[in-house]
């Protein structure tokens, strides 16, 4: 796992978005997290975390749990 404090902001904020971009993918296609599994779950929220702290702003992933 690369370490997420070393990535510049744009990149930072670049994973977050495509994290959405499957969830988006997921829910469009009818299933519980047909693509994204548990593991990207907790990616985003490490990079959630990383944004807030440096005080970046996104919009939250809303799952579909």
């Amino acid at each position: 796992m690369t370490d997420i404090t070393a990535l510049s902001d744009e990149s930072l904020r670049r994973a977050y978005e495509d994290i959405r971009a499957h969830v988006s993918a997921d829910s469009k296609s009818g299933g519980l997290y047909r693509f994204m599994g548990q593991a990207a779950k907790d990616r985003a929220h490490l990079l959630f975390s990383e944004i807030q702290r440096r005080g970046l702003m996104v919009t939250p992933i809303y799952w579909l749990d």
